[in-house]
Protein backbone atom coordinates (compact mmCIF):
# COMPACT_ATOMS: atom_id res chain seq x y z
CA UNK A 1 0.00 0.00 0.00
CA UNK A 2 1.16 3.43 -0.92
CA UNK A 3 2.32 5.50 2.18
CA UNK A 4 2.68 9.17 1.66
CA UNK A 5 2.39 12.10 4.21
CA UNK A 6 0.88 15.52 4.99
CA UNK A 7 3.37 17.93 6.87
CA UNK A 8 1.23 21.18 7.59
CA UNK A 9 3.32 24.60 7.95
CA UNK A 10 0.99 27.73 8.44
CA UNK A 11 1.12 28.59 12.23
CA UNK A 12 3.04 31.36 13.16
CA UNK A 13 5.44 32.05 15.03
CA UNK A 14 6.39 34.95 18.29
CA UNK A 15 8.30 36.46 15.52
CA UNK A 16 6.04 36.47 12.63
CA UNK A 17 7.59 34.37 10.50
CA UNK A 18 6.49 30.41 10.30
CA UNK A 19 6.93 27.75 13.26
CA UNK A 20 8.27 25.61 10.13
CA UNK A 21 11.53 28.06 9.69
CA UNK A 22 12.39 27.86 13.23
CA UNK A 23 15.57 26.56 13.66
CA UNK A 24 16.38 23.30 14.99
CA UNK A 25 19.62 21.95 15.32
CA UNK A 26 20.75 24.52 12.85
CA UNK A 27 18.22 23.80 10.07
CA UNK A 28 14.74 25.00 9.30
CA UNK A 29 12.13 22.57 11.65
CA UNK A 30 10.20 22.05 8.41
CA UNK A 31 13.39 20.20 6.84
CA UNK A 32 13.68 18.21 10.20
CA UNK A 33 9.85 16.82 9.33
CA UNK A 34 10.63 16.35 5.85
CA UNK A 35 13.89 14.68 6.02
CA UNK A 36 11.64 12.12 9.03
CA UNK A 37 8.99 11.04 6.80
CA UNK A 38 10.97 10.68 3.83
CA UNK A 39 13.35 8.07 5.67
CA UNK A 40 10.62 6.77 6.51
CA UNK A 41 9.72 6.13 3.19
CA UNK A 42 6.59 8.54 2.26
CA UNK A 43 6.08 9.86 -1.02
CA UNK A 44 4.53 11.64 -2.09
CA UNK A 45 5.22 14.52 1.00
CA UNK A 46 2.79 17.34 0.93
CA UNK A 47 3.21 20.42 2.43
CA UNK A 48 0.16 22.31 3.63
CA UNK A 49 1.08 26.01 3.46
CA UNK A 50 -0.95 29.23 2.34
CA UNK A 51 1.76 31.58 1.06
CA UNK A 52 5.17 29.94 0.86
CA UNK A 53 7.63 31.94 1.70
CA UNK A 54 11.23 32.49 0.04
CA UNK A 55 12.78 31.25 2.29
CA UNK A 56 10.54 27.88 2.42
CA UNK A 57 10.36 27.54 -1.43
CA UNK A 58 14.42 27.49 -1.51
CA UNK A 59 14.55 24.55 1.04
CA UNK A 60 11.69 22.90 -0.74
CA UNK A 61 13.90 23.21 -4.14
CA UNK A 62 16.77 21.75 -2.59
CA UNK A 63 15.01 18.68 -0.79
CA UNK A 64 13.51 17.90 -4.28
CA UNK A 65 17.02 18.54 -5.70
CA UNK A 66 18.31 15.57 -3.53
CA UNK A 67 15.29 13.33 -4.48
CA UNK A 68 12.70 13.84 -1.95
CA UNK A 69 9.13 14.19 -3.66
CA UNK A 70 7.54 16.87 -1.98
CA UNK A 71 4.80 19.36 -3.22
CA UNK A 72 3.10 21.95 -1.84
CA UNK A 73 -0.83 22.53 -1.28
CA UNK A 74 -2.68 25.55 -0.40
CA UNK A 75 -5.90 24.08 0.82
CA UNK A 76 -7.69 21.25 1.58
CA UNK A 77 -9.23 20.28 -1.43
CA UNK A 78 -5.21 20.63 -3.14
CA UNK A 79 -3.98 18.36 -0.45
CA UNK A 80 -7.11 15.55 -0.73
CA UNK A 81 -6.02 15.46 -4.95
CA UNK A 82 -2.24 14.60 -4.00
CA UNK A 83 -3.12 11.13 -2.58
CA UNK A 84 -5.00 7.73 -3.38
CA UNK A 85 -8.06 7.34 -1.75
CA UNK A 86 -6.09 3.43 -0.51
CA UNK A 87 -3.25 5.10 0.80
CA UNK A 88 -1.68 5.52 4.20
CA UNK A 89 -0.87 9.19 5.02
CA UNK A 90 1.27 10.01 7.64
CA UNK A 91 -0.01 13.39 9.10
CA UNK A 92 2.72 15.64 11.12
CA UNK A 93 1.17 18.50 12.56
CA UNK A 94 2.77 22.27 12.22
CA UNK A 95 5.73 22.41 14.80
CA UNK A 96 5.61 19.40 16.20
CA UNK A 97 9.21 17.35 16.02
CA UNK A 98 8.16 13.57 16.21
CA UNK A 99 10.10 11.17 18.10
CA UNK A 100 12.03 9.49 15.17
CA UNK A 101 11.85 5.77 16.54
CA UNK A 102 7.74 6.48 16.88
CA UNK A 103 7.82 7.72 13.54
CA UNK A 104 9.37 4.55 11.91
CA UNK A 105 6.71 2.26 14.37
CA UNK A 106 3.67 4.06 12.44
CA UNK A 107 5.09 3.94 9.17
CA UNK A 108 4.77 0.44 9.27
CA UNK A 109 1.56 0.01 11.15
CA UNK A 110 -0.78 -0.25 8.16
CA UNK A 111 -3.45 0.38 9.48
CA UNK A 112 -4.92 3.85 11.14
CA UNK A 113 -3.13 4.93 14.45
CA UNK A 114 -3.09 8.17 16.46
CA UNK A 115 -0.16 8.95 18.73
CA UNK A 116 -1.27 10.36 22.15
CA UNK A 117 0.61 11.99 24.91
CA UNK A 118 -0.89 11.73 28.67
CA UNK A 119 -3.20 15.14 29.58
CA UNK A 120 -0.10 16.16 31.75
CA UNK A 121 0.97 19.85 32.38
CA UNK A 122 4.20 19.40 30.35
CA UNK A 123 1.63 18.74 27.45
CA UNK A 124 -0.79 21.75 27.92
CA UNK A 125 -0.12 22.59 24.22
CA UNK A 126 -0.91 19.66 22.29
CA UNK A 127 -4.34 19.33 21.05
CA UNK A 128 -6.93 17.58 23.31
CA UNK A 129 -8.53 14.28 22.15
CA UNK A 130 -10.30 13.45 25.52
CA UNK A 131 -10.14 13.49 29.08
CA UNK A 132 -6.90 11.57 29.42
CA UNK A 133 -5.02 11.84 26.15
CA UNK A 134 -3.73 14.87 23.59
CA UNK A 135 -2.40 14.35 20.33
CA UNK A 136 0.87 13.83 19.85
CA UNK A 137 0.63 15.46 16.42
CA UNK A 138 1.65 12.37 14.51
CA UNK A 139 -0.76 10.06 13.10
CA UNK A 140 -1.67 7.75 10.01
CA UNK A 141 -4.75 8.25 8.54
CA UNK A 142 -5.97 7.15 5.19
CA UNK A 143 -6.39 9.44 1.37
CA UNK A 144 -10.09 8.82 1.67
CA UNK A 145 -10.70 10.20 5.03
CA UNK A 146 -8.09 13.14 3.75
CA UNK A 147 -10.94 13.21 0.93
CA UNK A 148 -13.51 13.08 3.12
CA UNK A 149 -12.57 15.91 4.96
CA UNK A 150 -11.78 17.92 2.41
CA UNK A 151 -15.11 17.84 1.19
CA UNK A 152 -17.13 18.88 4.47
CA UNK A 153 -14.29 21.44 6.03
CA UNK A 154 -15.57 24.82 5.09
CA UNK A 155 -13.83 26.90 7.46
CA UNK A 156 -12.57 24.26 9.83
CA UNK A 157 -8.84 23.64 10.59
CA UNK A 158 -7.61 20.12 8.12
CA UNK A 159 -5.44 18.92 10.73
CA UNK A 160 -7.04 19.42 13.38
CA UNK A 161 -10.76 17.84 11.50
CA UNK A 162 -8.64 15.31 10.40
CA UNK A 163 -7.87 14.23 13.59
CA UNK A 164 -11.70 14.33 15.14
CA UNK A 165 -12.64 12.21 12.13
CA UNK A 166 -10.12 9.74 12.27
CA UNK A 167 -11.06 9.15 16.20
CA UNK A 168 -14.46 9.26 15.65
CA UNK A 169 -13.51 6.54 12.79
CA UNK A 170 -12.07 4.36 15.22
CA UNK A 171 -8.66 4.87 14.60
CA UNK A 172 -6.46 2.89 17.22
CA UNK A 173 -5.09 5.41 19.79
CA UNK A 174 -1.59 4.58 20.67
CA UNK A 175 0.71 6.12 23.24
CA UNK A 176 3.58 7.61 22.75
CA UNK A 177 7.02 6.81 23.95
CA UNK A 178 7.98 9.54 27.01
CA UNK A 179 10.70 9.79 28.80
CA UNK A 180 14.74 11.35 29.01
CA UNK A 181 14.93 12.29 25.19
CA UNK A 182 11.95 11.01 23.79
CA UNK A 183 8.04 11.71 23.01
CA UNK A 184 7.38 14.44 20.02
CA UNK A 185 7.99 18.37 21.06
CA UNK A 186 5.86 21.18 20.14
CA UNK A 187 7.75 24.21 18.14
CA UNK A 188 6.00 27.64 18.78
CA UNK A 189 8.88 29.97 20.04
CA UNK A 190 12.45 29.74 19.52
CA UNK A 191 13.42 28.70 23.12
CA UNK A 192 11.39 25.92 22.19
CA UNK A 193 13.28 25.36 18.93
CA UNK A 194 16.55 26.08 21.46
CA UNK A 195 15.60 23.19 23.91
CA UNK A 196 15.06 20.38 21.24
CA UNK A 197 18.35 21.74 19.67
CA UNK A 198 20.01 21.27 23.08
CA UNK A 199 18.10 17.74 23.29
CA UNK A 200 18.89 16.78 19.73
CA UNK A 201 22.45 17.44 20.18
CA UNK A 202 22.72 15.57 23.71
CA UNK A 203 20.68 12.36 21.65
CA UNK A 204 23.24 12.16 19.05
CA UNK A 205 26.40 11.28 20.93
CA UNK A 206 27.08 7.48 19.95
CA UNK A 207 29.67 5.16 21.61
CA UNK A 208 32.64 6.36 22.55
CA UNK A 209 35.12 3.44 22.84
CA UNK A 210 38.31 4.79 23.79
CA UNK A 211 39.11 7.00 26.87
CA UNK A 212 40.23 9.84 24.72
CA UNK A 213 36.70 10.28 23.12
CA UNK A 214 35.31 9.66 26.07
CA UNK A 215 37.13 11.68 28.75
CA UNK A 216 39.32 14.14 27.39
CA UNK A 217 37.82 15.70 23.68
CA UNK A 218 33.79 15.56 24.72
CA UNK A 219 33.70 18.98 25.02
CA UNK A 220 35.49 19.78 21.88
CA UNK A 221 32.87 16.91 19.94
CA UNK A 222 29.97 18.93 21.58
CA UNK A 223 31.21 22.83 21.07
CA UNK A 224 31.87 21.66 17.05
CA UNK A 225 28.93 19.79 16.35
CA UNK A 226 26.91 22.64 17.73
CA UNK A 227 28.48 25.49 15.99
CA UNK A 228 28.89 23.65 11.99
CA UNK A 229 25.69 21.87 12.53
CA UNK A 230 24.58 25.34 12.13
CA UNK A 231 26.22 26.28 9.05
CA UNK A 232 25.93 25.00 5.24
CA UNK A 233 28.90 22.46 5.89
CA UNK A 234 28.10 19.12 5.27
CA UNK A 235 29.05 16.13 7.49
CA UNK A 236 31.23 14.01 4.71
CA UNK A 237 33.03 17.51 4.18
CA UNK A 238 33.94 17.11 7.75
CA UNK A 239 35.26 13.51 7.74
CA UNK A 240 36.98 14.36 4.89
CA UNK A 241 39.09 17.28 6.69
CA UNK A 242 39.38 14.24 8.96
CA UNK A 243 41.19 11.94 6.03
CA UNK A 244 43.29 14.91 4.82
CA UNK A 245 44.95 16.30 7.97
CA UNK A 246 45.79 12.52 8.77
CA UNK A 247 47.14 12.08 4.95
CA UNK A 248 49.12 15.44 5.92
CA UNK A 249 50.55 13.87 8.66
CA UNK A 250 52.38 11.28 6.33
CA UNK A 251 54.70 13.60 4.11
CA UNK A 252 55.26 15.69 7.75
CA UNK A 253 57.15 12.88 9.55
CA UNK A 254 59.11 12.32 5.95
CA UNK A 255 60.13 15.51 6.07
CA UNK A 256 61.27 15.74 9.33
CA UNK A 257 58.25 17.83 10.91
CA UNK A 258 57.51 15.98 13.38
CA UNK A 259 55.25 18.40 15.85
CA UNK A 260 53.36 19.61 12.58
CA UNK A 261 52.41 16.12 11.76
CA UNK A 262 51.39 15.24 15.16
CA UNK A 263 49.36 18.48 15.13
CA UNK A 264 47.73 17.81 12.38
CA UNK A 265 46.48 14.20 14.00
CA UNK A 266 45.43 15.95 16.88
CA UNK A 267 42.72 18.11 15.13
CA UNK A 268 41.49 15.14 13.36
CA UNK A 269 40.77 12.92 16.41
CA UNK A 270 37.11 14.32 16.77
CA UNK A 271 36.05 15.00 13.47
CA UNK A 272 35.20 11.44 12.54
CA UNK A 273 32.19 12.20 15.65
CA UNK A 274 31.38 15.24 14.54
CA UNK A 275 30.52 14.17 11.17
CA UNK A 276 28.59 11.25 12.63
CA UNK A 277 26.05 13.66 14.74
CA UNK A 278 26.00 16.43 12.23
CA UNK A 279 24.71 13.54 9.71
CA UNK A 280 22.25 12.27 12.54
CA UNK A 281 21.01 15.39 13.57
CA UNK A 282 20.70 16.01 9.53
CA UNK A 283 18.68 12.36 9.13
CA UNK A 284 21.60 11.27 6.63
CA UNK A 285 23.41 8.10 8.94
CA UNK A 286 27.20 7.65 7.50
CA UNK A 287 27.76 3.98 7.94
CA UNK A 288 30.68 2.55 9.80
CA UNK A 289 31.94 0.95 6.39
CA UNK A 290 31.72 4.22 4.47
CA UNK A 291 34.78 5.05 2.89
CA UNK A 292 35.80 8.33 4.28
CA UNK A 293 35.79 6.50 8.10
CA UNK A 294 37.67 3.30 6.55
CA UNK A 295 40.66 5.03 5.37
CA UNK A 296 40.94 6.91 8.85
CA UNK A 297 43.13 3.60 10.37
CA UNK A 298 45.10 2.97 7.46
CA UNK A 299 46.37 6.80 6.83
CA UNK A 300 47.68 7.00 10.29
CA UNK A 301 49.08 3.99 10.56
CA UNK A 302 51.30 5.29 7.40
CA UNK A 303 52.16 8.20 9.33
CA UNK A 304 53.39 5.67 12.17
CA UNK A 305 55.29 4.16 9.29
CA UNK A 306 56.65 7.33 8.10
CA UNK A 307 57.20 8.38 11.77
CA UNK A 308 59.43 5.22 11.92
CA UNK A 309 61.29 6.32 8.61
CA UNK A 310 61.99 9.60 9.96
CA UNK A 311 64.00 8.31 13.28
CA UNK A 312 65.56 5.91 10.90
CA UNK A 313 68.07 8.27 9.83
CA UNK A 314 69.19 8.95 13.61
CA UNK A 315 68.25 5.30 15.29
CA UNK A 316 68.83 2.75 12.28
CA UNK A 317 66.71 0.06 11.74
CA UNK A 318 65.32 -0.31 15.43
CA UNK A 319 63.02 2.63 14.73
CA UNK A 320 61.63 1.27 11.70
CA UNK A 321 61.12 -2.20 13.19
CA UNK A 322 59.24 -0.89 16.16
CA UNK A 323 57.10 1.79 14.27
CA UNK A 324 56.08 -1.81 12.13
CA UNK A 325 55.55 -3.85 14.95
CA UNK A 326 53.43 -0.86 16.22
CA UNK A 327 51.37 -1.33 13.33
CA UNK A 328 50.81 -4.66 12.91
CA UNK A 329 49.80 -5.06 16.82
CA UNK A 330 47.39 -2.44 16.08
CA UNK A 331 45.92 -4.33 12.94
CA UNK A 332 45.50 -7.51 15.08
CA UNK A 333 44.22 -5.80 17.97
CA UNK A 334 41.46 -3.93 15.96
CA UNK A 335 38.53 -6.49 15.67
CA UNK A 336 39.66 -7.86 19.10
CA UNK A 337 38.93 -4.49 21.02
CA UNK A 338 35.15 -3.89 20.35
CA UNK A 339 33.38 -5.60 23.52
CA UNK A 340 36.41 -6.57 25.16
CA UNK A 341 36.72 -6.10 28.82
CA UNK A 342 38.47 -2.65 29.06
CA UNK A 343 37.85 -1.80 26.01
CA UNK A 344 38.25 1.68 26.49
CA UNK A 345 41.89 2.13 27.46
CA UNK A 346 43.42 -0.42 24.88
CA UNK A 347 45.44 0.81 22.09
CA UNK A 348 43.55 2.92 19.39
CA UNK A 349 43.99 5.83 16.75
CA UNK A 350 43.07 8.68 19.25
CA UNK A 351 45.03 7.36 22.63
CA UNK A 352 47.85 6.59 20.42
CA UNK A 353 48.12 10.50 18.69
CA UNK A 354 47.61 11.69 22.44
CA UNK A 355 50.12 9.73 23.94
CA UNK A 356 52.88 10.86 21.27
CA UNK A 357 52.24 14.48 22.26
CA UNK A 358 54.10 15.40 25.32
CA UNK A 359 57.29 13.20 24.14
CA UNK A 360 56.97 15.20 20.56
CA UNK A 361 57.41 18.42 22.61
CA UNK A 362 60.08 17.59 24.60
CA UNK A 363 61.67 15.65 21.48
CA UNK A 364 61.85 12.58 23.04
CA UNK A 365 60.37 11.28 19.94
CA UNK A 366 61.75 7.37 19.76
CA UNK A 367 61.26 7.26 23.34
CA UNK A 368 57.50 8.05 22.23
CA UNK A 369 57.74 5.72 19.85
CA UNK A 370 58.90 2.68 22.15
CA UNK A 371 56.24 3.56 24.41
CA UNK A 372 53.46 3.22 21.55
CA UNK A 373 55.03 0.31 20.68
CA UNK A 374 54.46 -1.38 24.00
CA UNK A 375 50.76 -0.27 24.52
CA UNK A 376 49.66 -2.00 21.20
CA UNK A 377 51.62 -4.88 22.27
CA UNK A 378 50.56 -4.84 25.51
CA UNK A 379 46.53 -4.06 24.52
CA UNK A 380 47.08 -6.78 21.84
CA UNK A 381 48.20 -9.38 24.79
CA UNK A 382 45.41 -8.12 26.90
CA UNK A 383 42.82 -8.35 24.65
CA UNK A 384 43.70 -12.15 23.47
CA UNK A 385 43.63 -13.33 27.31
CA UNK A 386 40.71 -11.78 28.14
CA UNK A 387 38.77 -13.42 25.28
CA UNK A 388 40.80 -16.75 25.76
CA UNK A 389 39.35 -16.45 29.35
Amino acid sequence: MALGALVTAIDDSEDGGLCALLPVAGRPLVELQLRAVGAAGASPIVVLVDEPPAGLTGLLDRLRGEGLNIVTAEDAAEVAARFEADALVIQVADGIVPDLAQLQALAEAGTPQIITVPDEDAHERFERIDLTRRWAGLSLVEGRDIGGTAAMLGEWDLSSTLLRRSVQAGAELVAGEQGEGRGPLLVETPADAADYSRRMLAASKGERRDWVARYVTPWLEDFLTEKLSASGIRPVWIALAGLMLGALAIPAFLLGYGLVAVAALLLSMPLDLVARRIASLRLRALGPKDWRFALRWPLVGTAFLAFGWWLFASAGWGAMMAALSLVVFAEVLRPLRKGARFETWLFARRPAILVLLPFGLFGQWLLGLLVLTAYAGGSLILAQRLRAA
